[in-house]
């Protein structure tokens, strides 16, 4: 396979990956959506999608109608925490949905919105095609998106949602944020929902300060909904009470967690390589051999503890199979 056939492939693969955990977390899809117990990261989605979805016009917009209609249990906070944690996303397009969220009231939204506005009056477009060629020009352009220096036509709200978020696995953590509040208390149960954690972990799982997950912890403790399985001078581990009524209670008593945060950036880490116009004029040995290199030092340490098992069987030796192995996740296949 050709360095210019893996991109378009690669491309293809996580596109639909986007695809269907959209459909999961509501909206309208000719694709199925997430079909599997996997709880979806709402922010993690977001910067995943601020990047890859700038090739696909129509689901970068169902994204931002997505996060206009449900924004209120997104964390902008949190959002921010996570691309630092990532070191990956697109500044423009993430600043560029948070003013479009920031315009529908939400005072949140105004600060990340404001950090990488632009009054530069060079544009680029904002959406690509795998071959590198981009529209360059637009009868009417997007006021908004000039300000982060991307050219669009003007964003239209696609009322293409479902009236409520599914009752699944795939929305556990916004339903819990309904029911707690979007802050480190829903994130820290849902973590707890699943296993036992110290501070330290909780705070590396959430992306929330770990004096925010500190205090959370105090409160829960106090209310007894939470007690210490194991402490230590230095770590202490906690464990949420009467977490099966809880499971029952939202019906996922089979969900389980997955680092999409750590997903996203290497598939981000791995496309960075991949559409670098260089890689189509390289030998295709040449071209191997800088997928494999990535792969093993920046990649592979991820997908190993992942818990997705298409990932994890990953080697050096079979990275033809990663397009395969995308396509796969969320479509009720047991790994």
């Amino acid at each position: 396979m050709s360095a210019a056939e893996y991109k378009a492939a690669f491309l293809d693969a996580v596109l639909g990956l986007l695809w269907r955990q959209w459909s999961g977390l509501g909206v309208a899809a000719q694709v199925p959506a997430a079909d599997d117990a996997r709880v979806l990261d709402p922010e993690a989605l977001l910067i995943a999608s601020s990047v890859f979805c700038r090739y696909d016009q129509r689901l970068f917009d169902l994204a931002a109608s997505w996060l206009v209609k449900y924004g209120l249990l997104v964390n902008p906070t949190r959002l921010k925490a996570l691309v630092r944690k990532m070191h990956w996303g697109d500044g423009a397009s993430l600043a560029y949905l948070a003013a479009l969220r920031a315009q529908s009231g939400d005072k949140r939204w105004q600060r990340p919105a404001e950090q990488e506005a632009s009054g530069a009056t060079g544009l680029r477009p904002m959406f690509l095609h795998a071959g590198g060629e981009a529209p360059v020009y637009c009868r009417q352009r997007d006021e908004l998106a000039a300000r982060y220096g991307l050219l669009r036509t003007p964003f239209e709200y696609r009322d293409k949602l479902s009236r409520a978020l599914p009752d699944s696995a795939a929305t556990l953590l916004l339903r819990m944020r309904g029911m707690y509040g979007v802050s480190a208390r829903a994130d820290v149960i849902m973590h707890l929902l699943h296993a036992p954690a110290t501070i330290q972990q909780l705070s590396d799982l959430s992306g929330f300060a770990r004096s925010s997950v500190k205090e959370v912890l105090q409160e829960l403790e106090a209310g007894n909904a939470v007690y210490a399985v194991e402490r230590s001078r230095r770590n202490t581990a906690y464990a949420l009470a009467h977490g099966a009524a809880l499971r029952g209670l939202f019906g996922c008593e089979s969900s389980r967690l997955v680092p999409w945060g750590g997903v996203f950036a290497c598939l981000g880490r791995l496309w960075d390589l991949i559409s670098n116009p260089l890689m189509e004029r390289v030998s295709a040995d040449t071209f191997r051999g800088e997928l494999r290199l990535v792969f093993q030092e920046h990649v592979q340490p991820c997908f190993l503890t992942c818990g997705i098992r298409p990932l994890q069987h990953l080697t050096a030796d079979t990275l033809h199979l990663l397009p395969a192995a995308i396509r796969e996740l969320g479509l009720g296949i047991k790994d």
